[in-house]
């Protein structure tokens, strides 16, 4: 008597979920997603490689933070390492050249582009009074300016906060230099939204300043340039929301992010926070408190994705069109470690992500055309990273009965990779097959080409485009769980998995 074929399927890939139990996971949702990038239309790619800027590092110190400062005329790089600033204007290769100056060395700095009165120019909150940077010199400590961390602009003027209470300063209109100084126009207030927490990050969210807490965040909404009482014109905006990452608070569009101790919140003026990480839960339970303070992020514009380092874990996107995770990113962005992230403009004005690592390099996160990481200015060297994409667990109907899994039917477009695996894990064992980058057991029906008339589409060729493949398995079980991996160089897509099976009726 001939068994029942059944069958069960990945028909798409709409993001991670590490939160619903693996028995019930939505048949388009990943379990892993390791160098992966899933699209807005249902696929997943392998992550782009990330490139560095410079041939030898920029100093052989961590990179405390960095920020892209974009003037009429030119894009200047800024990082600061051990206390002192270095500048580079955009390229790949580039140079970055010390400025004379001393930052604190220890503190990771904040940066707010602002006139000072005269010019626009680059203020620098590193822990102490205020300093700015005109594109030439460096002036350190400006004058009666409070200690400050934590640095944003607002309604024509730039505000303050030292990181450590709650108080908050402000400058006087268009003059940076007047921050908390009475007599240039500028002042500060005690915030007490929810009693004495202090300060914790700032960021111009609408016709709003955000001011966060540990635990809460206020909003003050001047209702001109000229409105500064802050005590009366702040209001609760969140009273359980707080953090304390300043570095990942990210401005996306109408609305921003921020990573909390219970994941990452959507903010909009509007509505109340909205939790956006549920699905990813399990990364922010495992992280000590100097991790979660330690997290920083950046806005990949091109892709709608806000990027999301975790020391010790890696790099989390998050697609705010399709509302979904993939990660981490691992790899070069651990080994150096990255500490800093920032959007940034390309030579031709496109936009995009850089980080700063460990080890002292400046990179390009998400670099087009390679799959390595840490590639030379000149793309040579780099290590190579794999991609591993873990399907929902496929069940073939009944969960209590036994099968014989027969085929599994991958489409993807392999670019030619000749380490394309599809790897499988049933209750008899485990096993895996190798796609062959243009010929061998690839199409729906037939063992031997890609498909059955020669010098057609789905003809031998170069191993690119989407095309079906056929992949032999074997192995029984009530379920299985497929893996696929690719440790190439090319960024290489798949669309979907079909598994075909044979029903052995239940087992005792």
């Amino acid at each position: 008597m001939t068994r029942e074929k059944v069958t069960d399927s990945q028909p798409g890939v709409f993001g991670l979920d590490l939160l619903t139990d693996e028995n019930s996971l939505d048949p388009t949702s990943l379990r892993l997603a390791e160098n992966v990038r899933c699209g807005e239309a249902g696929g997943a790619t392998k992550r782009r490689g990330s490139q560095r800027l410079t041939a030898a590092v920029v100093a052989a110190n961590p990179v405390l933070n960095g920020y892209s400062w974009v003037q009429p005329s030119a894009v200047t790089e800024l990082v600061v390492i051990n206390g002192t600033l270095y500048k580079a204007t955009f390229g790949i290769p580039t140079t970055f050249s010390s400025v004379v100056g001393a930052l604190a060395a220890a503190v990771v700095p904040a940066f707010a582009s602002f006139r000072d009165g005269s010019v626009n120019v680059c203020y620098i909150a590193d822990g102490g009074p205020l300093n700015k940077f005109d594109g030439t010199t460096l002036t350190i400590n400006l004058a009666s300016t409070p200690n400050v961390k934590l640095l944003a602009v607002y309604n024509e003027r730039l505000f303050g906060a030292t990181g450590d209470d709650e108080t908050i300063y402000w400058s006087g209109l268009g003059n940076g230099d007047g921050l908390g100084v009475g007599g240039s126009g500028g002042g500060s207030a005690s915030v007490r939204t929810f009693g004495r927490q202090k300060v914790t990050g700032l960021l111009t969210l609408g016709d709003s300043l955000l001011v966060l807490h540990q635990r809460g965040i206020s909003r003050f909404t001047g209702i001109s340039k000229d409105d500064i009482a802050i005590a009366a014109g702040t209001r609760g905006y969140s009273v359980d929301v707080g953090t304390t990452a300043p570095r990942s608070l990210v401005a996306v569009d109408h609305a921003a992010m921020v990573a909390t101790e219970r994941g990452v919140y959507w903010l909009e003026s509007a509505v109340e926070p909205q939790l956006v990480s549920a699905k990813i839960a399990t990364v922010f339970r495992s992280l000590a408190s100097s991790d979660l303070a330690n997290i920083c992020a950046a806005h990949n514009r091109p892709f709608y994705e806000v990027l999301f380092f975790v020391p010790g874990v890696g790099l989390f996107a998050y697609n705010y069109l399709s509302k979904q995770w993939y990660g981490p990113w691992a790899d070069g962005y651990l080994s150096p470690a990255v500490k800093a992230m920032w959007e940034t403009q390309d030579s031709t004005g496109v936009p995009a992500a850089l980080a700063g690592d460990a080890s002292g390099w400046v990179r390009q996160c998400d670099r087009s055309g390679t799959a390595k990481d840490n590639l030379a200015p000149d793309s040579t060297g780099g290590t190579t990273y794999t991609m591993k994409a873990k399907f929902h667990r496929m069940f073939c109907g009944d969960p209590a009965t036994c099968k014989s899994h027969r085929w599994g039917y991958v489409t993807a477009n392999i670019f030619g990779s000749s380490t394309f695996l599809v790897r499988w894990q049933s209750r008899s064992g485990a096993n895996s097959h190798t796609l062959p980058a243009s010929t061998g057991i690839i199409a729906w029906d037939d063992p031997g080409t890609e498909w059955d008339e020669v010098g057609s589409t789905w003809d031998e060729g170069s191993g690119t485009g989407m095309r079906p493949f056929r992949v032999p398995m074997d192995g029984w079980g009530e379920s299985v769980d497929v893996t696929i991996e690719d440790a190439g160089i090319t960024e290489v897509q798949l669309s979907r998995f079909d598994l075909e099976a044979f029903n052995m009726g239940r087992r005792g």
